[in-house]
């Protein structure tokens, strides 16, 4: 392996593990908000940080009622460089069954 081959691979590898602490820190805050992990379908870097999206299962006495348990939010989370959670808001809702459309209400 050449050793500009060998740089870039490290360079990928110390990236895919500050991604992971990433990863790990939302899923961390959305364990102790809503009692799951969620499972996060985007993450990127933001202008002041990181930004991801999770999917959780929606569990509210509205969805009980109604009788709609396979409803997903969709949530946005804003994190710091230092991957602190600074900030999240739900983006949407979607059936298990249809693609989330960013377009849809957030209001249900």
């Amino acid at each position: 392996m050449e050793p500009e081959d060998s740089l870039r691979e490290e360079t990928r590898v110390k990236e895919a593990m500050h991604i992971g602490k990433g990863l790990a820190a939302v899923g961390d805050f959305f364990a102790r908000i809503f009692g799951d992990p969620g499972r996060i379908i985007c993450f990127t870097k933001a202008d002041n940080g990181w930004r991801a999206q999770v999917e959780v299962v929606e569990e509210g006495e509205y969805m009980r009622r109604y009788g709609r348990y396979d409803l997903l939010g969709v949530y946005e989370v804003d994190l710091s460089e230092g991957f602190d959670v600074t900030g999240y808001r739900r983006i949407g809702f979607r059936e298990r069954t249809e693609a989330f459309n960013k377009a849809q209400e957030a209001d249900m």
